[in-house]
């Protein structure tokens, strides 16, 4: 399961992630996030608190990118580090590198 710039502070729908019973979770876990990433229901530590939380998981890992192009949108959307903007291919890599690795 690979997880990117996710909703972790609760939103106006009362929803995030963290909700979800991610201990159940039995395949591997990839979380990704912007180290600058400022949508507020998206904060970068919150790859770290998805892979705690999915303690079935037989592989997990939080990454944190930094970097990339200056945002051309607000905050939450894709053109801002929320987005990973201008380091699509660096991450595309990581997750490929992910998904090889047993």
């Amino acid at each position: 399961m690979i997880l990117t710039s996710s909703i972790t502070v609760q939103n106006r729908g009362g929803e995030n992630i963290l909700r979800l019973p991610l201990d159940t979770v039995r395949v591997p876990v990839l979380a990704v996030a912007h180290k600058d990433d400022d949508c507020h229901v998206t904060p970068p530590n919150g790859a770290e608190l998805i892979v705690r939380a999915a303690r079935a998981s037989p592989r997990k890992k939080a990454l944190i990118f930094e970097g990339g192009d200056p945002p051309q949108s607000e905050p939450c959307e894709a053109l801002a580090q929320h987005g990973l903007i201008g380091i699509e291919k660096n991450v595309a890599a990581a997750l490929a590198e992910f998904i090889k690795d047993p």
